[in-house]
């Protein structure tokens, strides 16, 4: 294999190493206006941050997910059930996505936490895996359901919207805290693998352009050979 190939093959592995962040979704519709507080730090729609995290792999190997827009005869998205009730499915988060993904369409939540699970052999308060630094789960969708058994637009709006408060008045607004771990420790993680795998890259980056040089760099022909001049004689 020549050097030039060999080198193209390095590069294009890392740019899979690199690239391969993000499971395949297909979420062809938009949320109505008015549910922008939904949106992540990313501006990302909340239905295809939904898709995200149903698709991981440790749930399904080909790490792909699709999200169909509701209509008048598909008002909402059903439970999951058999090979479907992953625990990718069967956590807080993604349930309280799914319930906000359906009222940003302009239809009811109408579907209990209770129901969602039914099918479910675990749940889980927070995701049970970990992300990609580039999925981020707003803050609303880590809050509590279990104790109402529903999703609440008007809580899940009204802590959005405290996320960032002006001066601190000492008065509690009343609204239950986020489940699993808490956002700003959930930043720092994404932060922390962000960087790591930035810095991965750099080094894989590096290191196909020495050992590129490397195999380019011509080389000394060897002691004793033909072209060294000839010893002269005494």
């Amino acid at each position: 294999m020549s050097r030039a190939i060999w080198c193209v093959l390095c590069f294009v592995a890392w740019l899979g190493l690199c690239s391969a962040q993000l499971p395949n979704v297909a979420v062809n519709f938009s949320c109505h206006g008015g549910y922008e507080w939904m949106l992540n730090s990313h501006k990302e729609d909340l239905c295809r941050v939904y898709a995200y995290l149903s698709a991981q792999s440790r749930c399904f190997s080909d790490k792909t997910w699709t999200v169909k827009q509701l209509d008048d005869d598909h008002k909402r998205y059903p439970p999951p059930n058999d090979d479907k009730a992953t625990p990718c499915q069967c956590n807080e988060p993604v349930y309280s996505l799914i319930q906000a993904c359906t009222v940003c369409q302009g239809f009811p939540a109408n579907t209990s936490w209770s129901d969602w699970t039914d099918a479910c052999d675990h749940t889980y308060q927070g995701f049970p895996y970990g992300l990609s630094p580039l999925i981020e789960v707003p803050a609303w969708a880590n809050l509590d359901v279990i104790q109402a058994d529903k999703w609440s637009e008007a809580v899940a709006k009204t802590y959005a919207e405290t996320q960032n408060p002006g001066p601190s008045t000492g008065t509690s607004t009343g609204i239950p805290s986020p489940s699993g771990t808490h956002p700003d420790y959930n930043k720092v993680i994404k932060i922390i693998i962000g960087s790591s795998v930035g810095i991965g890259c750099l080094l894989i980056i590096v290191a196909v352009i020495i050992i590129c040089r490397l195999r380019n760099r011509p080389r000394l022909p060897p002691p004793g050979d033909a072209r060294n001049p000839a010893r002269m004689g005494p």
